[in-house]
């Protein structure tokens, strides 16, 4: 059940009878640490706040940047403790797992799924983390599929986190020769008599080029998807008894389109090298000004607003064009965002995915994750899972796909579950965080308004969690100890499900 005082035909009920909801709305921030804070991690945390406003905004904006110089042993020692069957293996060694039984078969995307959620909660490496989440989106792959749940941790640790940061032309090549994207696309089955465009097409349309530079001055056309796809034909996997049947790549020579090729106005020799067309192709998106566009469109996407201005995305697309062949493009590209103006104002710019709002939640209530079957039954309602949407295109990311009333009715009934401690993933004490000294209503609701949003809200939100809390009681008087205690938890879901916690 719901906190009380909460649904209201998917708005929020205020004093007054006012409703709100979280709308994208470009501002200067109250606290530009604050800011950054809630925009480059999966929540703030009190500890994470403290530490970026005494190392200051530059300085913070470094850390997170290089993710390597920070220690998060602690969190990878939670992640050694978890004894998990897979961690280790290589894409060889998670091969057969494809046709173990149930369920130890999903086990390497069941304890991906498990140490994902377990990072983004408790490691330090929080953009890092976002970074992660940000390209498996882009370079989306429905985990779930055969025989793609058994290499999914391959995936995962062996391209995504292993690139996140670096050089998109790099990432580029690693995605497109995994096993879990040869598999997702179909691309293992493509030859030089029977060529399959679906990955050449996703390459233009949403890996590389994007969609909106179809068929316009300088970007793409069928024909363009159609002759890239003759490129990567041959681009296979290590399948057959008759050469190892590992998992890994294999490129198979006799199914390869040995003849010339013309790609975005480039003419491909015939007879090169093997891998030699695709990799052109892969070379000549990496450097193509509306690729750099697509991307920098979609960083901006993710960090600053649903729809970004377009100075920002003009000058981000500057930086990762200059920056083509540096090893660490990524990061200076993420620098040159966060340093930039449009992003210190643009406070309110993003609503919070289901994935977000429920890490920052976790985070802010000072809670620690372990999975058990009960999250998935919970969260599922929200649509977003990891690593299951359907289709290329990844989750989407912009308010209005998530801002909808039974939306934000689950938001608050999962909040709530979790405040009380009935989601056994999840495990929080509310009231052992609460001072002892603090026992009046505007007392308990000051504490957790700073705690949770570190920032103050309207005068009328302020005033319906008072009355909340004080149930006609005078607000300055301390309340009986079984009400605080009862209170507490509530009163932090009520926060929780609040217009101003749905934003990142």
């Amino acid at each position: 059940m719901p906190a009380p005082g909460l649904p209201n035909g998917g708005m929020r009920t205020w004093a007054g009878g006012a409703t709100e909801s979280p709308v994208a709305n470009l501002e200067a921030p109250p606290d530009l640490i604050l800011h950054a804070v809630r925009r480059m991690t999966f929540g703030h945390t009190d500890e994470e706040y403290n530490r970026a406003a005494q190392m200051g905004f530059p300085a913070y904006v470094m850390e997170q940047t290089i993710p390597h110089i920070l220690d998060d042993s602690a969190c990878e020692a939670v992640m050694a403790s978890l004894g998990h069957e897979t961690q280790g293996l290589g894409l060889a060694q998670l091969w057969p797992y494809r046709n173990f039984s149930f369920p130890r078969q999903y086990y390497p995307l069941d304890e991906v799924i498990e140490e994902t959620h377990i990072r983004q909660v408790h490691s330090r490496r929080q953009l890092f983390e976002v970074m992660v989440d940000f390209w498996h989106n882009h370079f989306n792959v429905r985990a779930g599929s055969f025989p793609i749940f058994a290499v999914w941790r391959s995936y995962d640790r062996d391209v995504i986190r292993q690139f996140a940061m670096k050089n998109f032309r790099v990432l580029l090549e690693w995605v497109g020769s995994h096993t879990a994207m040869l598999y997702y696309l179909d691309n293992y089955l493509s030859t030089s008599g029977g060529p399959n465009e679906n990955y050449a097409r996703e390459l233009f349309e949403l890996h590389a080029m994007g969609a909106e530079h179809y068929l316009v001055p300088g970007g793409y056309s069928d024909e363009d998807v159609y002759e890239a796809a003759r490129c990567f034909t041959g681009w296979s996997v290590n399948n057959s008894n008759s050469t190892g049947n590992n998992g890994t790549f294999l490129y198979k020579e006799q199914n390869h389109d040995r003849f010339q090729k013309r790609v975005l106005g480039y003419d491909i020799a015939r007879d090169n090298p093997p891998l030699a067309d695709g990799r052109i192709v892969y070379d000549l998106l990496a450097s193509h000004p509306l690729v750099h566009r697509h991307i920098a469109r979609k960083l901006c996407q993710r960090f600053i607003a649903d729809d970004p201005p377009a100075s920002i995305i003009d000058s981000t697309a500057a930086v990762f064009g200059t920056h083509v062949a540096h090893e660490w493009q990524i990061t200076i590209t993420l620098q040159h965002i966060f340093n930039s103006t449009e992003f210190a104002n643009s406070w309110h710019g993003k609503v919070r995915r289901p994935v977000d709002f429920l890490m920052a939640a976790i985070r802010a209530m000072g809670g620690t994750f372990r999975w058990n079957d009960d999250w998935e039954w919970n969260t599922g309602p929200l649509n977003q899972e990891l690593f299951n949407w359907p289709t290329p295109d990844g989750y989407p990311d912009d308010a209005a796909s998530w801002i909808g009333t039974n939306g934000m009715l689950y938001r608050w009934n999962i909040v709530s579950d979790m405040a009380v401690g009935s989601i056994q993933a999840v495990s929080v004490d509310l009231r052992a965080q609460t001072p002892a000294e603090l026992v009046t209503p505007n007392q308990l609701v000051d504490f957790w308004v700073h705690r949770t949003l570190r920032h103050a809200v309207p005068p009328h939100v302020r005033q319906a969690l008072v009355e909340f809390v004080a149930e006609g009681r005078n607000p300055d008087l301390a309340l009986p100890s079984s009400t605080r205690n009862a209170k507490i938890p509530s009163l932090v879901a009520l926060i929780l499900s609040s217009p101003e916690f749905q934003y990142r």
